[in-house]
């Protein structure tokens, strides 16, 4: 493949194997879609089927520790979408506004007692 106009030989290959192919070296797989048409039905039509990650061995080995119910590895479907939409109401900046109550509020219960250990320490050390 010309690195610098790889268009001119994905379209050879395209009058050769059809509109879509797939090129395989090594663990590198490339699928080839050469028609708007073709791309448009598989990859915005058809999206939820190919939409998913490789399956990860030792995450479905280790499902008893739960790590399958980790957002990350969890595969693309409802639950998947159900984490995402979690995730994203959780972690936008916007949501985090609503943390800043009980931050404050640790923060001070926290300074209160360094406070207190604080003078505690110093009453100790003083002998008094």
């Amino acid at each position: 493949v010309d690195t610098k106009k790889p268009w001119l030989t994905y379209a050879k290959w395209a009058a050769a194997y059809g509109l879509v192919f797939i090129r395989l070296l090594g663990q590198e797989i490339a699928v080839v879609i050469n028609s708007q048409h073709v791309a448009e039905a598989l990859m915005d039509k058809r999206s939820r089927i190919y939409s998913d990650k490789p399956c990860i061995a030792t995450v479905d080995l280790t499902g008893m520790f739960g790590w399958s119910l980790i957002f990350a590895f969890a595969g693309y479907g409802d639950e998947w979408r159900l984490f995402r939409r979690l995730f994203h109401q959780t972690f936008r900046p916007g949501s985090a506004l609503k943390f800043r109550p009980t931050q404050i509020e640790q923060a001070l219960i926290i300074n209160l007692i360094c406070v207190v250990l604080h003078h505690y320490c110093t009453i100790s050390t003083n002998g008094h």
